[in-house]
């Protein structure tokens, strides 16, 4: 039976670039190791990142997330 990870980050950051725009980072992964040796070794996906052009389309996309992913979590009991 496949398993579902659970969600370790969600957030909403302006873009790094100054652009106006907002980005969803979504990771996946709880592991308590350092991030930095978990990319370099392969051992997680880099997250998943979605641009938005205002704060509200990228928070209704989190909540969406959250939904989605709560809802695969009771499929899969």
């Amino acid at each position: 039976m496949n398993s579902l990870k659970f969600l370790s980050d969600i957030d909403v950051y302006p873009c790094p670039d100054g652009d106006g725009n907002w980005e969803l980072y979504i990771r996946t992964d709880n592991s308590d190791e350092p991030l930095g040796d978990r990319y370099s070794m392969g051992g997680i996906p880099p997250p998943l990142v979605y641009s938005f052009k205002k704060f509200d389309e990228a928070k209704k996309a989190s909540e969406e997330w959250i939904d989605y992913l709560r809802k695969r979590k009771r499929e899969m009991k």
